[in-house]
């Protein structure tokens, strides 16, 4: 079982797409929360779906890191590669609904994007969009978080366990293995329960 620990907040039990479906927490979540937690559209079109209201980014905070064995592997990359850590709140209508977590190595990275992500209070899929940016998400997983930062943040008491997913993220500026980056990332995203909450009280 591979452990990931941000701030107070521990990252357990990753399943791929069709081992995650197949689980007992799947099946308690309606038509409308799967569609969510597995889109592989821009989450904030899937936030803002219904609310119609649009999508705001908090800024936790951004700091320099280096790449652990563990996500290295994930992300087919040299450990110890220089990156960039970003933690936001998505939120709509000033309400949390989303934690997530951008892991970032800055030599796969268009350079002024690089700029906006440690300051900018934008979504990275607002940005991308913007840019015009054509992106591919894969190496979907699905797990658990815990967490009393995490918890607080999604209107919990910290005794909760989030559904969450990471996913590879990646956009170039050409359709050549070999053109510039825009962004390669590893994206963790903790749903609150009000998007998808299969054990009630738990």
């Amino acid at each position: 079982m591979i452990i990931l620990i941000i701030m107070d907040s521990i990252f357990y039990d990753w399943l791929n797409k069709e081992e995650w479906l197949d689980e007992e927490e799947a099946g308690k979540l309606s038509e409308k929360e799967i569609s969510v937690v597995t889109s592989q559209g821009l989450l904030i079109d899937e936030l803002s779906v219904g609310a119609l209201k649009s999508v705001k980014a908090e800024l936790i905070w951004t700091e320099p890191s280096t790449l652990s064995i563990e996500d290295s592997e994930y992300m087919n990359e040299d450990e110890g590669l220089e990156c960039l850590v970003r933690e936001v709140w998505l939120c709509v209508d000033g309400e949390k609904m989303v934690y997530a977590k951008l892991l970032i190595p800055v030599s796969r990275v268009d350079e002024k994007l690089l700029m906006r992500l440690k300051k900018d209070e934008e979504p990275l899929g607002g940005m991308l969009r913007a840019m015009g940016a054509d992106t591919e998400k894969e190496k979907f997983q699905y797990g658990h978080c815990k967490g009393l930062d995490v918890s607080k943040g999604l209107s919990g008491d910290g005794d909760e366990k989030f559904i969450t997913r990471r996913y590879l993220l990646s956009s170039r500026k050409g359709n050549s293995e070999t053109s510039e980056w825009i962004i390669k990332a590893m994206v963790i995203e903790v749903f609150s329960r009000e998007i998808a909450m299969p054990f009630p009280g738990k």
